[in-house]
């Protein structure tokens, strides 16, 4: 078993040297005006065995298999456009955000043999993998509670798993550093946009963290794809059965920004 882990997570690496993040571009007009108004679909990947079906503008119905294996959902558009949204252009803060409410959990191998993470990722990401896991992604994940940023090794505690029946919510938020580097610091100590993670649930923010906090050495993966350099899309993990809904317009929304 330990083996098959091991040459799983050499196929992966494999596959992120292959297939490099994607550089940002400047959005055409139309795309730009989908996604404030919350447009946004959900691309099912082939990994994905299940239904999922459009309930309204931004708003997508799901259901996925018992023992069904992992798969991540993306959405159809970024919800953060580096070369438009970041406050190094624009000079004001940028938030994105969406929910994501937990119908069911269904039967499986055990206790915890079904579940849900919500999440953002930039592109490409493999999608038989759960968001946060591999590069350029990150995400909360419902069975534990726990965060991942680029993180294959198990995460950070962070909250309560996710019940069925509650509405998560997970932002992000890019805004200028409130205070130039330091004279002699290098780029990758010195970030040039803050970057700020908050989770909510049932409408109440909960808890968040700062991307740029100290990393672990030895497992944490950095931050690339996430720094705001990148375009960021909604990303939904799912394995074993699950039924849920996702939401990207501002109206559906438990939580509501002041």
């Amino acid at each position: 078993m330990k083996l098959a882990h091991q040459e799983l997570l050499i196929e992966i690496q494999e596959w992120c040297r292959t297939y490099p993040l994607i550089r940002p571009h400047q959005p055409a007009a139309v795309h730009h005006n989908s996604v404030n108004i919350g447009n946004i679909e959900l691309v099912k990947p082939r990994e994905f065995q299940g239904n999922l079906s459009k309930a309204g503008l931004g708003c997508w119905k799901g259901s996925t298999r018992s023992g069904g294996q992992d798969a991540c959902l993306l959405g159809s558009l970024p919800c953060y456009f580096a070369c438009s949204d970041s406050p190094m252009a624009t000079g004001v803060k940028k938030t994105i955000y969406f929910e994501v409410r937990v119908l069911s959990y269904g039967g499986g191998r055990g206790g915890d043999a079904s579940s849900l993470a919500i999440g953002w990722s930039a592109l490409p990401y493999p999608t038989w993998r759960m968001p946060g896991w591999e590069r350029g992604s990150l995400a909360v994940h419902g069975d534990d509670g726990r965060r991942y940023v680029n993180d294959t090794w198990g995460g950070k505690d962070f909250t309560n798993a996710i019940q069925a029946g509650q509405t998560a919510g997970l932002g992000m938020e890019f805004s200028i550093p409130s205070s130039p580097p330091d004279y002699g610091s290098s780029p990758a100590q010195t970030p040039s946009i803050n970057v700020d993670v908050f989770f909510t649930r049932d409408g109440v923010k909960e808890s968040g963290w700062s991307l740029h906090e100290e990393l672990d050495a030895q497992n944490d993966l950095g931050v690339d794809g996430l720094d705001g350099q990148f375009d960021l899309y909604a990303a939904v993990g799912l394995f074993g059965g699950v039924e849920f809904e996702v939401n990207f317009t501002r109206d559906r929304w438990l939580w509501q920004p002041s």
